[in-house]
């Protein structure tokens, strides 16, 4: 949980190494920060051949974001132009937006189209402001729309946000990235409640595949909620490394 310790811990086990011997150690260093985290990567993503030392730094979220993506992607053949809506804009959801609107950059900067993104948070204005003004090079790649509410509100709980006026939902795919496992999935089941006959992908990020993510599996792997999907991030984070 702490930068710093993480980081001397691992310079601390590369002087304990005697550079005499032929063997190496690699570290693989976890750093909560997300832009120090890349930025480490850039600069000392590992040391010289000669060092008996690799360092790698990595940050879950990140890394989840990127996996959840490949895993659940928010477009398609059938979903060209996709609306995301994002629950919790933590560093998971902060991570899974950028990395989408990287992805679709990638893909469609030639376009003029915009990914849409609804981020749903207790600080969703401010949350937006922040990735307008910290990634200007996304401009022209997403439209972030903020819903400023607290999920235990019954504002949210009615799903009414979900749909316009003529009750029309144009929502394409939601990711809920809250902290709480349990209340993760007490989300997902309300919002799986309110467009479950709409064909929408839910995938909720909990910690790992086990658990109360098995309840959304059933018996014999068979889905007992359609369209309502686990992702066990550090499982998957385990599987990377």
């Amino acid at each position: 949980g702490d930068d710093g310790i993480n980081a001397e811990i691992a310079m601390n086990a590369c002087e304990l190494i005697n550079p005499d011997k032929d063997r190496k150690l690699t570290c693989h260093i976890h750093i909560y920060d997300r832009e120090l985290c890349t930025l480490l990567k850039e600069r000392i993503s590992s040391t010289d051949d000669s060092s008996s030392c690799t360092l790698h730094f990595f940050n879950i979220f990140d890394s989840g974001a990127k996996a959840l993506l490949k895993e659940y992607p928010p477009y398609s053949d059938r979903c060209p132009v996709p609306h995301m809506l994002v629950v919790g804009v933590g560093r998971m959801g902060e991570s899974l937006v950028i990395h989408a609107a990287r992805d679709w950059h990638t893909r469609h900067s030639g376009t003029g189209k915009r990914m849409r993104v609804t981020l749903v948070d207790k600080k969703a204005d401010l949350k937006r402001e922040s990735l307008y003004l910290r990634y200007p090079d996304l401009e022209n790649s997403w439209e972030l729309t903020a819903r400023q509410t607290d999920v235990s509100s019954p504002e949210f709980q009615s799903g009414k946000f979900l749909f316009d006026a003529q009750s029309r939902c144009d929502v394409t795919i939601v990711y809920i990235c809250l902290d709480n496992d349990s209340f993760g999935l007490a989300v997902g089941l309300t919002l799986h409640k309110r467009i479950k006959d709409r064909n929408i992908p839910i995938v909720v990020r909990m910690t790992q595949d086990a658990g109360l993510a098995k309840l959304l599996r059933g018996v014999n792997g068979k889905n007992n909620f359609k369209n309502l999907h686990a992702f066990g991030l550090l499982d998957h984070l385990q599987a990377q490394l």
